[in-house]
């Protein structure tokens, strides 16, 4: 379980260092996930929010740190 949290700080971490070094970068990774998050609710995967946004936010943490860095 220590593992656990020490992996999900450290995440933590890799984001926020992100933002700070790479902020444009990380902001149009954001917008980039917004407009997908809308783009699902609207064409793709109506009525399914709750997964929507599980799909979107997931994405965005794995996408942000690749992209930036």
């Amino acid at each position: 379980m220590t593992s656990i949290y020490e992996f999900l700080n450290a995440w933590r971490e890799l984001i926020t260092k992100v933002f700070g070094e790479y902020p444009l970068a990380a902001a149009l990774m954001t917008l980039l996930a917004v407009g997908m998050f809308f783009a699902l609710q609207t064409e793709w995967r109506r009525e399914r929010t709750k997964s929507n946004i599980l799909l979107v936010f997931v994405g965005w943490l794995i996408a942000v740190p690749i992209w930036a860095s």
